[in-house]
């Protein structure tokens, strides 16, 4: 996990469902997207996997949902996770770090993040990139 920059150890970290909000937290996420084929969606913060596995669950193929976290560690074993449970299609992964997205503007229909801010070395410029990334009008 990395945490405002700096590599920290998860092992000693819960992993539970967003606190005990995880359903809440989907059903409002699913609330504000247009669900249909042909999106792109960009998940900032992989982190356990969580929104990856909702937003492939409720974005039909074709589509093209990518995935960024700071720690290759934690994308590597999301993708492992996600191979095995036959869950690739149209996923995507990157490091990379929220206050500087290595995506072009406008790329994305919709950018998800949960509990991801307290992590950031810049709120201000992780926000920034992700409106940055996301289509205008959305």
């Amino acid at each position: 996990m990395i945490h405002k920059g700096k590599k920290v150890s998860s092992s000693n970290q819960p992993s539970s469902d967003f606190h005990g909000f995880g359903e809440d937290i989907r059903r409002e996420i699913a609330s504000k997207i247009k669900i249909k084929s042909n999106l792109r969606v960009l998940d900032v913060g992989t982190g356990f996997g969580r929104n990856v596995r909702f937003l492939s669950s409720i974005i039909p193929p074709p589509r093209e949902i990518w995935s960024i976290d700071a720690d290759a560690e934690a994308i590597e074993k999301v993708k492992l996770e996600l191979e095995k449970e036959k869950l690739t299609d149209g996923i995507y992964f990157k490091q990379g770090i929220a206050e500087d997205l290595p995506f072009p503007d406008e790329y994305f229909d919709y950018v998800v993040s949960v509990m991801l801010l307290h992590h950031m070395t810049s709120i201000e410029n992780g926000i920034r990139e992700m409106v940055r990334v996301t289509k205008k009008g959305r």
